[in-house]
Protein backbone atom coordinates (compact mmCIF):
# COMPACT_ATOMS: atom_id res chain seq x y z
CA UNK A 1 0.00 0.00 0.00
CA UNK A 2 1.46 3.38 -0.98
CA UNK A 3 0.28 6.98 -0.99
CA UNK A 4 0.16 9.35 -3.98
CA UNK A 5 3.91 10.02 -3.98
CA UNK A 6 4.94 6.40 -3.66
CA UNK A 7 5.73 6.31 0.05
CA UNK A 8 4.44 3.31 1.99
CA UNK A 9 1.27 4.13 3.90
CA UNK A 10 1.48 3.74 7.64
CA UNK A 11 -1.16 1.73 9.42
CA UNK A 12 -3.28 3.68 11.87
CA UNK A 13 -1.97 2.91 15.33
CA UNK A 14 -4.20 2.19 18.29
CA UNK A 15 -1.26 2.45 20.66
CA UNK A 16 -1.63 -1.11 21.90
CA UNK A 17 -0.07 -3.19 19.12
CA UNK A 18 1.45 -6.29 20.60
CA UNK A 19 -0.04 -5.68 24.04
CA UNK A 20 -1.26 -8.81 25.73
CA UNK A 21 -4.91 -8.53 26.65
CA UNK A 22 -6.34 -10.96 29.18
CA UNK A 23 -8.80 -13.14 27.23
CA UNK A 24 -11.40 -12.62 29.96
CA UNK A 25 -11.18 -8.86 29.44
CA UNK A 26 -10.92 -8.98 25.64
CA UNK A 27 -14.58 -8.02 25.10
CA UNK A 28 -14.43 -5.03 27.44
CA UNK A 29 -11.16 -3.96 25.84
CA UNK A 30 -12.64 -4.11 22.34
CA UNK A 31 -15.73 -2.16 23.43
CA UNK A 32 -13.69 0.60 25.11
CA UNK A 33 -10.60 0.56 22.85
CA UNK A 34 -11.02 4.14 21.66
CA UNK A 35 -11.12 5.40 25.25
CA UNK A 36 -8.15 3.46 26.61
CA UNK A 37 -4.95 5.36 27.40
CA UNK A 38 -2.17 3.09 26.04
CA UNK A 39 0.61 4.09 28.44
CA UNK A 40 -1.70 3.70 31.43
CA UNK A 41 -2.79 0.29 30.13
CA UNK A 42 0.87 -0.73 29.87
CA UNK A 43 1.73 0.64 33.31
CA UNK A 44 -1.10 -1.35 34.86
CA UNK A 45 0.12 -4.48 33.08
CA UNK A 46 3.58 -3.94 34.58
CA UNK A 47 2.08 -3.42 38.04
CA UNK A 48 0.01 -6.61 37.74
CA UNK A 49 3.07 -8.63 36.73
CA UNK A 50 5.21 -7.23 39.55
CA UNK A 51 2.53 -7.79 42.19
CA UNK A 52 2.16 -11.42 41.09
CA UNK A 53 5.88 -12.21 41.52
CA UNK A 54 7.10 -11.77 45.11
CA UNK A 55 10.71 -12.60 44.27
CA UNK A 56 10.99 -9.76 41.76
CA UNK A 57 11.65 -9.60 38.05
CA UNK A 58 14.33 -8.25 35.75
CA UNK A 59 13.32 -5.73 33.08
CA UNK A 60 13.74 -8.39 30.39
CA UNK A 61 11.32 -10.71 32.23
CA UNK A 62 8.75 -7.93 32.52
CA UNK A 63 9.15 -7.22 28.80
CA UNK A 64 8.75 -10.89 27.87
CA UNK A 65 5.76 -11.42 30.15
CA UNK A 66 3.83 -8.35 29.04
CA UNK A 67 4.95 -8.05 25.41
CA UNK A 68 5.51 -4.33 25.98
CA UNK A 69 8.51 -2.72 24.25
CA UNK A 70 11.65 -2.79 26.41
CA UNK A 71 12.06 0.98 26.31
CA UNK A 72 8.48 1.46 27.49
CA UNK A 73 8.92 -1.10 30.27
CA UNK A 74 12.10 0.69 31.36
CA UNK A 75 10.40 4.09 31.53
CA UNK A 76 7.35 2.72 33.35
CA UNK A 77 9.46 0.84 35.89
CA UNK A 78 11.77 3.83 36.48
CA UNK A 79 8.70 6.01 37.09
CA UNK A 80 7.30 3.48 39.56
CA UNK A 81 10.67 3.35 41.33
CA UNK A 82 10.83 7.16 41.51
CA UNK A 83 7.34 7.19 43.07
CA UNK A 84 8.41 4.34 45.43
CA UNK A 85 5.77 1.88 44.21
CA UNK A 86 8.55 -0.44 43.03
CA UNK A 87 11.91 -1.20 44.65
CA UNK A 88 15.10 -2.33 42.91
CA UNK A 89 17.56 -4.64 44.67
CA UNK A 90 21.29 -5.28 44.09
CA UNK A 91 20.58 -7.99 41.49
CA UNK A 92 18.53 -5.50 39.42
CA UNK A 93 15.33 -7.27 40.36
CA UNK A 94 12.28 -5.05 40.53
CA UNK A 95 9.71 -5.81 43.23
CA UNK A 96 6.38 -4.33 44.21
CA UNK A 97 7.16 -2.16 47.21
CA UNK A 98 5.58 -2.57 50.62
CA UNK A 99 5.46 1.26 50.70
CA UNK A 100 2.49 1.12 48.34
CA UNK A 101 0.49 -1.37 50.42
Amino acid sequence: MTDEIGKPKRKKRTGLQGAHVDPLREREYQEDREYIVPVLWHALQVIEVLRAKDTGLKLEEIHQTTGIAKSTVYRIVRTLVAKRYVARDQQSLYKWSSFSE
